[in-house]
């Protein structure tokens, strides 16, 4: 992929996930009914949210979570 070939091979993997029908601002439910703006469909889209939601909590408990022996 082309925004990823700079990467470095150091990080956490990098996944995309597409989700069909779901546009920019599917994340904010204020943005429900979908508007134009900017020449841009944007539209809440609660199934799309709820798992991008889902995701970014499990990378960050995988990647960021500090290891308890760790902490004074």
């Amino acid at each position: 992929m082309r925004h990823t070939s700079g990467a470095r091979n150091d990080g956490p993997p990098l996944e995309r996930v597409v989700y069909p029908g779901a546009h920019h601002g599917f994340y904010y439910p204020h943005l429900q009914p979908g508007m134009s703006l900017f020449d841009h469909w944007v539209e809440y889209n609660g199934e799309a949210a709820d798992n991008a939601s889902h995701r970014l909590h499990q990378f960050l408990d995988r990647h960021l979570k500090a290891d308890s022996g760790n902490r004074n």
